[in-house]
């Protein structure tokens, strides 16, 4: 596993999801502004829970996206596999990524099948539509959030490597 690392040294005063969560508790969203240097680290005694914008992964407040995988990995790496899509249309960073397996709860079955199964070369072809949409909710969800909080159109803001940011 990759340790989670926060370089202090030319921060920008873009809007971090580290940042973004570490804010204020509202309605189950919660927002923060990383414009001053420091001010994540002196609101983390208020930091919320984990942001859990489906059933597929939730990002903690220090920024890490756990996915959880309702497939047996049985060398095949689906388990990456569906990190991977929830990464990319998040807009995450891979090094902020973890995977950990489902329980046997009927919440993660197959949104197809409708039971955990494995097998075929089925999981990404079956799984690819759930796991992108549940991807993009979180990201629209987050842009939105930023955009109300910046008072800028989401339209202008950009997402990429776990930052969202707003050209100035």
């Amino acid at each position: 596993m990759n340790t989670h690392v926060k370089i202090t040294q030319g921060e920008v005063a873009d809007l971090s999801r580290r940042s973004f969560l570490v804010g204020t508790a509202a309605a189950g969203l919660t927002l923060g502004y990383a414009a001053v240097p420091g001010l994540d680290s002196a609101l983390a005694a208020t930091a919320p829970t984990n942001f859990d914008p489906s059933v597929w992964y939730s990002i903690s407040p220090d920024g890490l996206v756990t996915v959880t995988c309702g497939k047996a990995d049985m060398g095949q790496h689906i388990a990456s596999t569906m990190a991977q899509i929830i990464c990319e249309e998040l807009g995450a960073d891979w090094k902020n990524m973890r995977v950990q397996l489902a329980s046997n709860d009927p919440k993660f079955n197959d949104p197809v099948l409708g039971a955990q199964i494995t097998g075929g070369s089925w999981s990404t072809m079956m799984n690819f539509d759930a796991m992108s949409r549940a991807g993009a909710a979180g990201r629209i969800a987050l842009t939105e959030a930023a955009a109300s909080a910046m008072g800028v159109p989401a339209g202008e803001l950009t997402v990429r490597d776990s930052v969202i940011s707003h050209p100035k």
